[in-house]
């Protein structure tokens, strides 16, 4: 399976409803190459890809010092250990 190359995958850079602005373009590049890592570590078998990118959202803004939305209440946890 080839990786969607990451301009043909970020989302455009808007708001959020929560009035924070979403991480720049490095920072989705750095989640969607770790998420990429983490499904090849599982075998390169589908069907858990949004848990993958919550794992690599969350490790990669806990590298950078941030937190990833919903950690404090442990949906980002969650799907990051399922």
């Amino acid at each position: 399976m080839q990786q969607p190359s990451s301009e043909e995958m970020r989302p455009e850079a808007t708001e959020s409803s929560a009035g924070v602005a979403p991480p720049g373009p490095e920072v989705y590049d750095l989640i969607a190459l770790r998420a990429y890592e983490i499904y090849q570590q599982r075998g390169g078998a589908g069907g858990d890809e949004l848990g993958d990118w919550f794992r690599a959202e969350a490790e990669v803004l806990a590298s950078r010092g941030r937190r990833a939305s919903g950690e404090a209440d442990g949906e980002t946890a969650a799907a990051s250990s399922a």
